[in-house]
C-alpha cells in the first residue's frame, strides 16, 4: 500500500516527500536501533525521521571490505581510538579527496573512514566519539551497497556479518541479503539512494525493513 501511494503519478513530488517524512517519523520514532551504513543513507534517513544519530556512520563512507570488517567485529573496532591518516590505500579515493578535502579516519590501523561531510579532524573525532557512545548494541542493523569498488566476490565477506543486513545493488546478485534496484539497472552501481528514495521504494523500503528488524 505504501509503495503504491509513493509511486502514484497523481501526487505532486513535494507532497510525496512530506508524506514520506511523516511515514518515516511515525514508523521509526522511539524504536531502539543503530543503523550502520557504508554511506550517508543511514544518517539521512534518521535525520528525516527526526530521530537521534545513534550510529557513528553518519556523513561519511567506507569502502566495502573495510565496512564488512567493521561490521563483523563492531565492538572491537568502535572501542578503539580514532586516528587519522593523510593518504588512502584505495586509488579511487584520490579523486574524492581532490574534490572535497576531507579527513580520513582509521581504526586499529586497518579500517579507513572517509569523513566526506566533515570540515576537519577535530569535528570528525568529536562527533564520532559521541555517536559511538550512543550505539544500541542489542539492535544493530547493517545497510550497504555496490558502490566504491564493490565486486560480487566480496559477498563471502559480507556473509560473515552476523547482524540483520542488506546490500542494495544495480544488478541482480542472486543473494538472499541483496536487493537489486530497478531504477539503477542501467548503471554500473547504485547512485544516490536517499535522494531517489521515492523512486526505489517499489523495490526496497528502508523504513519498513528497519521496523521489521527491530522490536
Amino acid at each position: 500500500m505504501i509503495q503504491i501511494l509513493f509511486n502514484s503519478l497523481l501526487l505532486p513530488r513535494k507532497l510525496k516527500k512530506w508524506l514520506y517524512k511523516k511515514y518515516a517519523t511515525q514508523s521509526l520514532k522511539g524504536r531502539p536501533f543503530t543503523l550502520l551504513s557504508s554511506n550517508c543513507l543511514g544518517g539521512q534517513t534518521c535525520k528525516e525521521a527526526g530521530i537521534p544519530y545513534n550510529s557513528p556512520t553518519v556523513g561519511l563512507f567506507l569502502y566495502p571490505e573495510d565496512f564488512y570488517e567493521l561490521c563483523r567485529a563492531p565492538e572491537y573496532f568502535f572501542h578503539a581510538p580514532l586516528t587519522f591518516i593523510k593518504e588512502s590505500k584505495y586509488p579511487s579515493a584520490k579523486k574524492h579527496l581532490e574534490e572535497h578535502h576531507y579527513p580520513i579516519g582509521c581504526l586499529k590501523g586497518e579500517i579507513e573512514i572517509h569523513f566526506l561531510h566533515y570540515k576537519n579532524e577535530e569535528e570528525a573525532r568529536t562527533k564520532w566519539n559521541r555517536r559511538v557512545r550512543r550505539i544500541n548494541w542489542k539492535n544493530i542493523l547493517v545497510i550497504t551497497n555496490d558502490q566504491n569498488e564493490f565486486t560480487p566476490e566480496m559477498l563471502s565477506h559480507f556473509d560473515q556479518i552476523k547482524y540483520p543486513k542488506i546490500l542494495l545493488s544495480a544488478k541482480e546478485l542472486n543473494h538472499p541479503d541483496t536487493v537489486p534496484l530497478s531504477y539503477f539497472k542501467k548503471e554500473a552501481h547504485v547512485g544516490d539512494t536517499f535522494s531517489n528514495r521515492l523512486k526505489i521504494i517499489k523495490d526496497f523500503d528502508l523504513v519498513q525493513w528497519i521496523v521489521k528488524n527491530t522490536p
